[in-house]
């Protein structure tokens, strides 16, 4: 794990970060993620297992590839567990 002297950024050491892409202040970058040319990591992004193409923007505060609480609620009213999948 690699961390920053400047803020609280965390980048675990079995990460590819392409050059051009930016990575900004506060963001755990966790192992086996990928990130793409020009992408932009906003502020307090949490990200691991995942894959970010070229191009891509993650807004401030977003988890990516990881397990959070999102629920839907279908017709029945009943919460149900929602995952979030990705590549």
């Amino acid at each position: 794990m690699i961390k920053d002297k400047r803020d609280n950024t965390s980048i675990s050491t079995l990460v590819s970060i392409n050059s051009s892409a930016s990575v900004e202040q506060d963001c755990a970058i966790g192992e086996y993620s990928i990130i793409g040319k020009n992408c932009i990591i906003g502020k307090k992004v949490s990200l691991g297992h995942c894959i970010i193409g070229k191009n891509c923007i993650m807004q401030s505060g977003s988890p990516i590839g990881e397990d959070r609480f999102a629920y839907e609620r279908p017709d029945s009213g009943k919460l149900i567990h929602f995952p979030h999948l990705g590549k």
